[in-house]
C-alpha cells in the first residue's frame, strides 16, 4: 500500500506511548508546547496523543520527525530516570 494511501484510512491508527514521549520532550529540553511547534501538530491532537488517545498514522510521522530533526544528546539519556 503506498503511503499517501495509508495515511487516509480512517480505521488505522496509532497510539503514542506517553512515557516514551515525555522522555523524549526531556532530553531535548522541550515544553510540549515547543514539540507542537517543531512537529505542526495543533494543540487538541498534541493533548490526544499525551492522553495516550489513537490518533492517525499522519500525526505519529509527524512526531518522529520533529524528534528526529534534533537528536537528544547521548549522555542525556543516561542522565534522566526512567519515566
Amino acid at each position: 500500500m503506498e503511503k499517501s494511501a495509508v495515511g487516509n484510512r480512517p480505521d488505522l491508527v496509532v497510539i503514542v506511548e506517553r512515557e516514551k514521549l515525555a522522555r523524549a520532550c526531556a532530553v531535548r529540553g522541550w515544553s510540549y508546547r515547543e514539540l507542537g511547534l517543531r512537529s505542526g501538530l495543533s494543540r487538541p491532537t498534541l493533548q490526544a496523543v499525551r492522553r495516550g488517545r489513537p490518533v492517525r498514522p499522519r500525526t505519529y510521522h509527524k512526531l518522529v520527525r520533529a524528534l528526529h530533526a534534533t537528536p537528544a544528546p547521548e549522555a542525556s539519556q543516561d542522565l534522566l530516570a526512567r519515566l
